[in-house]
C-alpha cells in the first residue's frame, strides 16, 4: 500500500518533475557522450602504409586523410572501398605530381591518367578530383557518396547504380566511369538517371558500354567528356540545359539526336561522334559553336542566332575530299551568316567561310 500510495502522488505531480526528469536525462546523455564519443582518427600519410594503419583502427567512425600523396602512390588507397559505413575526410589531404601540387594542375594532370582500357579509376583519385561537391565521403557496399548524400562520387558496379543514384542531385567526376564493362550484356543498355539530378560531372559515365541514357527534367548542368566513348545511338537532351561542354559525346555511336531549346553553346569536340545523323537542327538561342563540334552530318541548319562560329566547326576525316563536307543551311535572318548552295558565308563576303584547309591532325598523304 506505501509503495501504490507514492506512486499516486508521482502521478498526482507529474507535470511538476518532468522538467527534472528531462534535465537530469540530458545532463547524463551528455556525460555518456564525453566519456564515449563518436571514434576518429588522423592518418598522416608520411608515417607508415595506411593498409597495415588501418587494421589497427577499425574500429574508428571516421578516418581523416592528412599530408601530400604522389599520384604514383594514389592506388594504395583502394582499401577505402572495403571500409563500409565509415566517414573519409580528404579535406586536408593533397595529391602532388613531380613536387606540383596546384589543385587545377593536378586535376589536369588526373583527367591523362589512363584510367579506362578495362580498369576503373583509382578511388583517392576520383575523390581528390570532386573535392568542388565534398571533401567528408560516406563508403557503402554500393560505392561512396558525400556525407550529405548529396553527391554520388564513385559507384562500384553497374548493378548498384541505379539504387545509389537514388536522392542524388549531383553525380561527381568519373563517379561511374566504365561501369558499363563492353560486351557484358547482349540486350539494349539504357541507363535512366533519376529526376533530382541536377548535374553530372566530367566523365561521369564515359568508356561504358551504354546504348541509351535518359536524362532527367531536372539536369542543368553537363561536364566535359561526361558521356564519351560510349555506344550510346539515341540522345535527347532535356530542356534547361545550356551548354554541351567539350568531348561530352565524343567517338559515341549517334544516329538520332534532339538538342533542347536553352541551348546556347556547343563546344569543342562535343558532338564530334562516330554515328550518322542525316539532319541536325541547331536550336534557335545557339550564340556559339567551337572548333570540331560536329562530325557524322549529311546537313547542319544553323539559327539566326548564331554569331560565333569556328571556321573548323565541323571535323572530317578527310577534309581534302569534298564529299566530306556537309551540307549547310543557314536561318535568313541570322545577322552574321548567310548560306548559299550549302555553303556558308559571312555577311558582306563571297568568299566561302570555311577554308576546309588540311585537317590539324591528319598527316598528309600524297
Amino acid at each position: 500500500m506505501h509503495f501504490a500510495k507514492k506512486c499516486c502522488i508521482f502521478a498526482a505531480n507529474f507535470s511538476k518533475y518532468r522538467k527534472q526528469i528531462e534535465e537530469i536525462t540530458f545532463s547524463y546523455i551528455k556525460a555518456i557522450l564525453k566519456i564515449n564519443p563518436m571514434k576518429a582518427a588522423i592518418y598522416n600519410v608520411q608515417e607508415s602504409n595506411f593498409e597495415q594503419w588501418i587494421k589497427v583502427h577499425l574500429d574508428c567512425e571516421e578516418i581523416a586523410l592528412k599530408g601530400v600523396v604522389d599520384i604514383k602512390e594514389a592506388s594504395s588507397f583502394d582499401i577505402i572501398l572495403s571500409l563500409h559505413d565509415k566517414t573519409i575526410d580528404i579535406s586536408e589531404l593533397v595529391i602532388s605530381c613531380d613536387g606540383n601540387t596546384n589543385y587545377k594542375k593536378v586535376l589536369g594532370i588526373i583527367e591523362d591518367v589512363p584510367f579506362w582500357d578495362g580498369e576503373r579509376p583509382v578511388v583517392i583519385l576520383v575523390l581528390y578530383a570532386n573535392k568542388d561537391l565534398a571533401t567528408k565521403f560516406v563508403v557503402s557496399k554500393d560505392g561512396i557518396v558525400s556525407k550529405d548524400r548529396q553527391s554520388l562520387i564513385y559507384c562500384n558496379s553497374a548493378d548498384t547504380v541505379s539504387k545509389i543514384l537514388l536522392d542524388i542531385t549531383h553525380i561527381g567526376n568519373y563517379s561511374c566511369m566504365g561501369i558499363f564493362e563492353f560486351g557484358k550484356h547482349t540486350s539494349t543498355c539504357i541507363l535512366n538517371i533519376p529526376e533530382g539530378v541536377i548535374s553530372i560531372g566530367a566523365y561521369a559515365f564515359a568508356d561504358n558500354d551504354i546504348d541509351e541514357v535518359i536524362f532527367p527534367n531536372s539536369l542543368r548542368k553537363l561536364g566535359s567528356a561526361a558521356f564519351s566513348s560510349t555506344c550510346i545511338s539515341k540522345l535527347t537532351i532535356p530542356e534547361g540545359v545550356e551548354e554541351i561542354p567539350e568531348m561530352c559525346f565524343m567517338y559515341c555511336m549517334i544516329e538520332e539526336i534532339h538538342l533542347p531549346n536553352t541551348l546556347k553553346a556547343i563546344r569543342n569536340r562535343s558532338l564530334m561522334f562516330y554515328g550518322w545523323v542525316d539532319e541536325l537542327i541547331i536550336p534557335e538561342g545557339v550564340v556559339e559553336i567551337e572548333s570540331d563540334a560536329l562530325e557524322g552530318l549529311n546537313t547542319i541548319s544553323l539559327p539566326s542566332t548564331l554569331i560565333k562560329l569556328a571556321d573548323d566547326f565541323y571535323y572530317e576525316d578527310l577534309v581534302d575530299d569534298g564529299d566530306e563536307k556537309p551540307y549547310i543551311k543557314v536561318h535568313e535572318d541570322n545577322p552574321k551568316f548567310y548560306s548559299k548552295e550549302g555553303k556558308i558565308y559571312e555577311r558582306g563576303q563571297t568568299e566561302e567561310y570555311i577554308p576546309y584547309r588540311k585537317n590539324k591532325y591528319m598527316t598528309e598523304i600524297k
